[in-house]
């Protein structure tokens, strides 16, 4: 049966809705959400506790109740003081004051502390913000020189660029062997002349070959060949 009274102080409370950092402008260490983020902490913890604290009040006022006379129990229905009083005595009730008095004290520091760390947060914020705008810059620059490094380097023009050494060290090594020819140089000379610059001749025209070679292969594949006509037999001996 229920009891005909009804507890002052322990009303039921509402759960407490969270803070998130929404609010203050997304600024998690202001004080407004550190303290209304542990606030919430704080009253989540005793909306758990409270309510097996207050099931403990009613059974042990139970309790009271069946062992109390009948004029002790008209007492209690006359007189409201009187069930405050056992609320107010109860060890639960004692002990969640305690709790709240703990947790408030906790919040307060909590809030001291992390008041403390909002400039080193700040700071942290603005070097990071600079760290990623000087990326972005970089990041910018580096897509502007590949880009025109690229341009430069098409296979296009690598293959005129090789044509052009590869032209330059064969005429190289006519002039010194006209050199040698007309006598304005000795044959020691000559040799120590004329090889390297043959040889750095001969590799260029290679690599010149290779590279025209890959590119008369990518043309082809650009335009492939059409299918082979078919002939259709047309009764007078496939003619």
């Amino acid at each position: 049966m229920a009891l005909p009274f009804q507890y002052p102080e322990f009303k039921e409370m509402p759960m407490p809705q969270p803070f998130y950092p929404s609010v203050s402008n997304g600024n998690m260490h202001s004080n407004t959400y550190m303290y209304e983020q542990t606030s919430y902490m704080i009253q989540s913890s005793l909306a758990t506790e409270e309510s097996n604290d207050m099931e403990e009040i009613v059974k042990n006022l139970m309790i009271l109740m069946n062992n109390a006379t009948k004029e002790e129990l008209q007492q209690v229905l006359d007189n409201e003081d009187k069930v405050n009083e056992l609320i107010q005595d109860a060890e639960q009730t004692k002990k969640l004051r305690r709790k709240l008095k703990d947790l408030l004290q906790l919040n307060k520091d909590l809030a001291v502390t992390n008041t403390s760390m909002q400039p080193e947060f700040e700071i942290t914020k603005e070097n990071l913000l600079s760290l990623v705008k000087e990326q972005k810059e970089l990041r910018d620059k580096y897509d502007f020189i590949y880009q025109k490094i690229a341009s430069k380097l098409s296979l296009d023009s690598t293959l005129s660029i090789l044509h052009a050494a590869t032209a330059e060290k064969e005429s190289e090594s006519e002039e010194t062997s006209s050199a040698l020819l007309n006598k304005n140089i000795n044959v020691d000379e000559f040799i120590e002349q004329f090889i390297p610059k043959r040889k750095h001749y001969h590799l260029r025209k290679i690599k010149a070959e290779k590279l025209s070679q890959i590119l008369q292969k990518r043309s082809n594949r650009s335009f492939p060949v059409p299918p082979p006509r078919l002939f259709v037999n047309n009764g007078y001996g496939g003619y």
